[in-house]
């Protein structure tokens, strides 16, 4: 079995990776000036980002090793990772079908039931309250052009 700890630094080297070559690559698009920012500007901030989080969950994770045992992931994070995964491939294919309203209603359905295993009334409520309320930010408030879908608003 691969450890906790052995998983958690693979993923902060990816990230830590990405990191280094977002900001390279965002160096040759150009960084501009701070009153005229160029197109690499937020690529280049991101991969810092990336790039020091990674650095400090790295040397968490490392310290975390030498003081404690790593355990074993169990089967049930596996399958909540893999339906997380699942569930958003097909949010991906379902929005242009379904819309953005019904499709994100549905995901955040999924997810409520997976973090909460309580009454389906306060999964359906938060579902629907998450749903209008990033409806209301991004088509409303920033005009974004969400997908319509079968209910055609």
């Amino acid at each position: 079995m691969i450890s906790k700890g052995r998983v958690e630094m693979f993923g902060h080297l990816c990230l830590l990776f990405v990191g280094l070559v977002l900001s390279v690559a965002s160096l040759r698009l150009g960084l501009g000036v701070p009153t005229e920012p160029g197109p690499g500007f937020l690529p280049f901030g991101t991969g810092v980002l990336l790039f020091s989080t990674s650095i400090v969950g790295l040397l968490k994770s490392r310290k975390g090793r030498q003081t404690q045992k790593g355990g074993a992931f169990g089967v049930t994070v596996k399958r909540g990772i893999m339906g997380v995964a699942l569930a958003l491939v097909g949010y991906a294919f379902a929005l242009p079908r379904l819309g953005y309203l019904l499709s994100t209603f549905l995901l955040m359905v999924f997810l409520f039931s997976l973090v909460e295993h309580r009454k389906w009334v306060g999964i359906l409520l938060k579902a629907t309250i998450v749903t209008m309320a990033t409806y209301l930010i991004f088509e409303k408030w920033l005009s974004c052009q969400l997908p319509q879908g079968v209910l055609w608003f």
